[in-house]
C-alpha cells in the first residue's frame, strides 16, 4: 500500500449513472482508513457512486476525503454547487 497515493472505492456497480449506493462500501472505507492509520500510510480515500445528501456525511466520517457526487451537482440548481450547504464533518 505504500506505493499508492489514492484508493478509489466504487460504491455502485460500474456501468451507468443513477445507481443506489452499496451500503457495504462504508465498511470498506472504514477498513481502509484503519489500515492507513495502523501502518502510518499517507494515501487518500476516494468514493464514487450513489453519493447524496442522505449519505455524504457518513461516507466522509468513515474516512473518505475525496467524494464524487455528481447527482448533488445536478440537483443543486443553476450553477454547480450553488444551493448545496457546506458539508460539516
Amino acid at each position: 500500500m505504500g506505493l499508492v497515493d489514492q484508493v478509489l472505492v466504487m460504491s455502485v456497480n460500474p456501468g451507468f449513472g443513477g445507481q443506489v449506493f452499496i451500503p457495504s462500501s462504508t465498511d470498506k472505507i472504514r477498513r481502509l482508513a484503519a489500515l492507513r492509520e495502523q501502518r502510518g500510510l499517507d494515501f487518500r480515500i476516494a468514493v464514487d457512486g450513489g453519493i447524496g445528501r442522505e449519505n455524504i456525511i457518513e461516507v466522509a466520517g468513515a474516512g473518505a476525503g475525496i467524494i464524487i457526487a455528481k447527482i448533488l451537482l445536478k440537483l443543486s440548481g443553476p450553477g454547480p454547487g450553488s444551493s448545496l450547504p457546506a458539508p460539516r464533518f
